[in-house]
This record gives C-alpha cells, sequence and structure tokens, in this order.
C-alpha cells in the first residue's frame, strides 16, 4: 500500500465513484462559441500584423498600443458577453447552443 496511514489506517470504501453532476450544455456551447470567434479575430490580427509589420511584435507605439488594446478588448469581450450570459442579462440567456431539450 502506497500511504498506509492516508486514511488514519482504516481501509477505503470501495465505491469511489462519483456523484451524477449534471452541467446544461447551453452556457458551455455559448461560451466555446464566443471564446472559438474571438480566438480566431486574434489569429487573424496577428497574421495582419505578421504581413504588415513583419512579425508579431514591433512596429510604431501607435501599432503596438492599437494592437495590445484591440486584443485586451477581445479578452474583454468575451468576460463580459460570458457573464451576461451566466447572469441571464441582455436576453443572452435564451441562447441554447447545443442544448437538448429536457
Amino acid at each position: 500500500m502506497r500511504f498506509p496511514n492516508a486514511n488514519g489506517g482504516e481501509p477505503l470504501a470501495q465505491d469511489l465513484s462519483l456523484p451524477e453532476y449534471y452541467v446544461p450544455a447551453g452556457s458551455l456551447g455559448f461560451s466555446v462559441v464566443v471564446f472559438v470567434t474571438c480566438a480566431v479575430v486574434c489569429v487573424i490580427t496577428l497574421l495582419i500584423r505578421r504581413a504588415v509589420v513583419g512579425g508579431e511584435l514591433g512596429g510604431s507605439e501607435t501599432g503596438r498600443f492599437g494592437s495590445c488594446a484591440f486584443l485586451c478588448s477581445l479578452w474583454g469581450i468575451y468576460l463580459v458577453m460570458s457573464i451576461l450570459q451566466a447572469y441571464k442579462m441582455a436576453g443572452l440567456d435564451q441562447v441554447k447552443i447545443g442544448a437538448v431539450d429536457e
């Protein structure tokens, strides 16, 4: 036995199965769609920067700060959309992506 005193010397119960845990698929599907959309926009932005500036980093100060602000706003958009959907605001609680009617 690897850790003989892990349970105070008592043998562990044989049934170690986890209780059932249900997560509605609607909120997960929504978050995945918003995340993937923001990720695709981010990759496109980096590809455009590579073509225009010659790399993802560098360039003029305005371009660097503009890219930083835009990429940080993508994270903010994801955060706000997820919060609005989780707290059932702005009608986003009605959006069901991948949900199965129960």
